[in-house]
């Protein structure tokens, strides 16, 4: 008897790559555009507005593609539907504003709220894709928390219109502890492969047992892992 999951499951691959094939078609026009646009002879209003249009719909599609890695690596359906869903509205609003100019600041605020949301779920989700070592992991448990409060300190200087230097400077702090985090998850995701490699029988990692001798019957690896051979 079929399983229902498993059937739905080449449905849901070819869906992705139609997504995704969508996704670069629709870039590549854009991006069309904004050469066009760069290479007329005249450089106005439009064709700034194009360009902009161009990299907001390229800025939230690197967010939608974030957090819909997450779930596909993860399977954790919810902050990365929630990540795709404030990138898509964050672009929506821009694009709007873009084109259409409305002059309310409660409109700017919010689509400004929107993008620091896409961008705090793709760039925390991104970097919780990796499968790190126990001793690691609370690498990324410290990004998510540290992305959390600078999303929310940025979002209360936009909604509260803070100015004062001190939360600036507050600001700063939680933005250098977060980039050391970035760059901190990628070497620890490279230390647990090299780390797990080390735990695999060398049959499993595809090399070439050379064993020195010891003593007897004792040899001895490359990493200076001791062997006791004998003829079979």
């Amino acid at each position: 008897m079929n399983d229902p999951g498993n059937s739905a499951m080449p449905a849901m691959n070819r869906l992705r790559r139609m997504s995704l094939l969508s996704l670069v078609v629709f870039l590549s026009f854009t991006a069309l555009l904004a050469i066009a646009a760069l290479l007329s002879g005249e450089f106005g209003e439009t064709q700034l507005r194009i360009i902009l249009s161009t990299l907001t719909i390229s800025a939230a599609s690197i967010c939608a593609m974030a957090c819909s890695a997450f779930v596909e690596k993860r399977n954790y359906p919810v902050p990365g539907s929630l990540g795709m869903a404030f990138a898509l509205l964050a672009a929506l609003m821009v694009l709007y504003g873009i084109w259409f100019e409305p002059a309310t600041s409660l409109y700017w605020k919010t689509t400004s709220v929107l993008a620091v949301l896409a961008g705090a779920f793709a760039h925390a989700l991104l970097l919780c894709i990796p499968s790190l070592d126990a001793r690691y992991r609370w690498s990324q448990a410290a990004l998510v928390i540290c992305v959390t409060l600078l999303a929310g300190q940025i979002i209360l200087a936009i909604t509260r219109e803070i100015s004062a230097l001190e939360y600036f400077r507050m600001v700063g702090v939680t933005a250098v502890v977060v980039v050391l985090l970035t760059i901190t998850v990628p070497i620890f995701m490279k230390l647990s492969a090299a780390g797990a490699a080390r735990k695999e029988p060398p049959g499993q990692q595809g090399e070439t047992l050379a064993l020195t001798h010891e003593q007897g019957d004792r040899y001895r690896d490359s990493r200076g892992v001791r062997y006791r051979v004998t003829r079979l």
